[in-house]
């Protein structure tokens, strides 16, 4: 039990670490304009969809101000417990870079989620629900090159990308895994050895989950299914992560067929300063190398 409370403990820690999810404006308004890379003018817009239950999915839009035609998109999805905000730093370099890049709350994500839903019946499995709707309902929109659609994942979130590019192999042209946690379904082994022990609900980090977060996800084996994804992978991980092991980032590497794992030396679960600088440095270079 002591190493539980431990693992919730750096859950905490991870979330505040990755990118700043307590950030996130509540009314966020319609449209937004900001400075990127080298004064590029960018604009953020709130772009909202509905899956077939009629629940809310809010994210927002980043494109540089000026450029028309159909453009290069991508996809942010934040970790565990996080918001979409986690997404802005990159999703502003690529859109300095003439990108679309979308970033999102998942449904039930964190309690400062602006999109519907409750914790309690958050999983992986609902995020991948998530994420699919999102690439399937931006490919419709007139400004997107569906032959280059890239998914970014941070931790929980670079587990739901790698997942979802598996089942969406031939929509998805490349992906990014930000130390992604492959860990979740070890950690939910370590922390309930049957399905029977599993409560209604329980606290985990700094969030109340449901049993659908560890009963969703009980038989599966991500690296059976990840590398599906025959396109290009970077993967980026920190050697002194404590959360996410990056042992499970080489094993990933070696399931994937077009691979680079870059590592962090010093880094923990969530990228500052120049280490963050480096990453957003080279999730872009990386997208914009393997553009179709």
């Amino acid at each position: 039990m002591k190493k539980l409370k431990i693992t919730g403990i750096v859950l905490i820690a991870a979330a505040l670490l990755t990118g700043g999810g307590y950030l996130v404006i509540k009314n966020m308004n319609p449209r937004q304009r900001t400075r990127g890379q080298d004064g590029a003018r960018i604009v953020a817009e709130a772009l909202s969809f509905y899956n077939s239950s009629g629940q809310k999915i809010n994210g927002r839009i980043y494109r540089q101000e000026g450029i028309a035609g159909k453009l290069p998109v991508a996809i942010f999805c934040h970790g565990f417990g996080s918001t979409m905000s986690s997404g802005d730093d990159y999703c502003k370099a690529l859109a300095s870079r003439g990108w679309a890049a979308y970033t999102f709350d998942f449904r039930g994500g964190s309690r400062n989620s602006t999109s519907d839903g409750s914790t309690l019946d958050m999983s992986v499995m609902t995020e991948i629900d998530d994420a699919t709707l999102v690439v399937k309902k931006l490919c419709k929109e007139k400004f997107v090159d569906r032959k280059n659609v890239f998914l970014i994942g941070q931790s929980q979130g670079g587990e739901v990308a790698a997942l979802t590019a598996a089942d969406l192999r031939k929509d998805i042209s490349g992906l990014v895994l930000i130390y992604p946690a492959f860990v979740i379904q070890d950690d939910n082994h370590r922390r309930y050895s049957k399905l029977k022990e599993i409560p209604d609900s329980t606290s985990y980090g700094f969030i109340t989950v449901g049993k659908p977060y560890f009963k969703d996800t009980w038989k599966l084996d991500p690296f059976k299914k990840i590398g599906r994804f025959k396109g290009p992978v970077l993967i980026m991980h920190g050697t002194n992560d404590q959360l996410v092991p990056i042992s499970y980032s080489k094993k990933a590497a070696a399931t994937y067929s077009h691979v680079a794992l870059e590592v962090f030396e010093g880094a923990g679960h969530g990228f500052s300063g120049a280490d963050k600088e480096r990453a957003v440095r080279l999730a872009a270079d990386f997208m914009d190398k393997n553009l179709n």
